[in-house]
């Protein structure tokens, strides 16, 4: 991009870019499956500037769904919890036909993997919080442009005040250095940890785009150029408890919903007594070997709770 302005937090990035570029009564397309906290400011928007907020899904026909006054395509690629990719090509093209600006949060592949203003794309976001810091100790966020759009961003991000502070602004520094170095670690053992996880017979699925059986993966190698260690898996339904038992039992795993840093970190997503159970899997930089050792034993737990339910 031509220009970047820099934020306190991830949220401070989007919340500014959404009320610098929308107005009242405006239309807005949002993925689905997008960061839960940007999916509630635009509802929060919807009484205060009449807006109405359509959300789609990956597969959707996005020329259909365009209306005279849609103004903002909102969109994450791959997707929050269930890892989708989006054809971002196909997505800037129905955008710019309709004059709608396009706004990606690309915190999942990095400035590194994943380029979407080559791809038409008007605006690329990260919360520098993740990858880009990797130490776990800042909050922080980006947003990335052109020239023509800073004139009218710049402004907002300065009046909502959200400003990163200096020292931060020094730690993100410090961990950009090392983004380029710690991130193929970070995709090497995400690859290995899922290609485990699926042929292990307790789990149903795993949601990561770089495994060949995703129905992404031929997109995803076409607009990405590697993977981060983010991403989902479900296992076999068992009783109320068993899921949060499991997660409880890693040793190497903390229970935390950030994710991007050097630790490994695990968070249930969808827990519903004897229902599959999902989880979200952050892969960190300690040896592959030991966390693959740690989620056996973990899941060994796991299918003991299941056969005695399965006894009873």
């Amino acid at each position: 991009g031509d220009e970047a302005v820099a934020f306190g937090s991830g949220m401070g990035a989007v919340t500014a870019c959404i009320l610098a570029f929308l107005q009242h009564g405006d239309h807005v397309l949002c993925i689905e499956n997008a960061y839960g906290p940007a999916k509630m400011f635009l509802t929060a928007l919807t009484d205060r500037m009449a807006l109405t907020v359509e959300y789609f899904k990956p597969d959707s026909d996005l020329e259909s769904l365009m209306r005279p006054n849609t103004r903002m395509i909102y969109v994450e690629s791959p997707t929050t919890f269930q890892f989708e990719v989006l054809d971002l090509r196909a997505i800037s093209q129905v955008a710019r036909a309709h004059g709608a600006l396009t706004i990606i949060d690309n915190t999942w592949a990095t400035p590194l993997y994943q380029k979407p203003l080559d791809l038409g794309i008007d605006i690329s976001l990260h919360s520098a919080t993740k990858y880009i810091n990797g130490h776990s100790d800042i909050m922080g966020g980006i947003a990335i442009t052109s020239s023509k759009l800073m004139e009218t961003l710049r402004p907002m991000a300065i009046m909502l005040g959200a400003t990163l502070s200096p020292d931060d602004a020094y730690l993100a520094i410090r961990g950009l250095r090392t983004l380029a170095v710690r991130l193929p670690h970070h995709m090497e053992s995400g690859l290995k940890v899922a290609r485990w996880l699926h042929d292990h017979p307790l789990v149903e699925k795993v949601n990561h785009p770089g495994l060949p059986d995703s129905p992404y993966y031929e997109l995803g190698r076409q607009q990405m150029t590697g993977y981060s260690a983010l991403f989902s898996f479900t296992v076999r339904a068992a009783p109320a408890g068993a899921s949060q038992a499991f997660a409880a039992s890693l040793k190497l795993f903390g229970i935390a919903p950030s994710w991007g840093s050097f630790e490994s970190l695990i968070v249930p997503i969808a827990i519903v007594p004897d229902q599959p159970a999902a989880f979200r899997l952050s892969i960190g930089l300690e040896p592959v070997e030991e966390l693959i050792a740690d989620l056996d034993q973990a899941l060994l737990c796991y299918g003991e709770v299941l056969n005695r339910q399965l006894g009873d």
